[in-house]
């Protein structure tokens, strides 16, 4: 089965977390699996504007590819001097986003350096439905 692929670029300011919500809602249908991609979706591109430069002034785009049992959400940000970095201080006050990404994900990476990156994450999709097409 072919991948079934969106994305779409957003201004990179906090308000855009809600407007990634909603787009994300406009093609997912309504299950579980679609709450978890929201909110690795959320913590990746909240990631994005706060550590990156994308939230300088920037762009940040977010990725959706569906292949039946998959899905991955990929977050393209402005790039910053240091990778993400997982912190495993689960009673911290920051810091926990990628702790939430890791444990709702199948795997999940980043690549890229300063000048720009992608942080990507597979997570189950047990819906026997996909995204609307259009």
């Amino acid at each position: 089965m072919p991948v079934l692929r969106r994305w779409r670029v957003f201004p990179g300011q906090a308000s855009q977390l809600s407007v990634v919500r909603r787009w994300l809602a406009s093609f997912l249908p309504d299950c579980p699996a679609r709450d978890d991609l929201t909110s690795v979706a959320t913590e990746l591109a909240s990631n994005a504007i706060r550590h990156t430069g994308s939230g300088q002034g920037g762009n940040f785009a977010v990725q959706i590819a569906w292949r039946q049992q998959e899905i991955r959400v990929a977050v393209s940000d402005g790039g910053a001097s240091e990778g993400p970095r997982l912190i495993a201080d689960a009673d911290g006050e920051h810091g926990r986003g990628l702790l939430l990404v890791r444990a709702l994900a199948i795997r999940a990476d980043f690549s890229g350096d300063h000048r720009g990156r992608v942080v990507w994450a597979d997570l189950p999709w047990d819906s026997p439905a996909g995204p609307r097409s259009g």
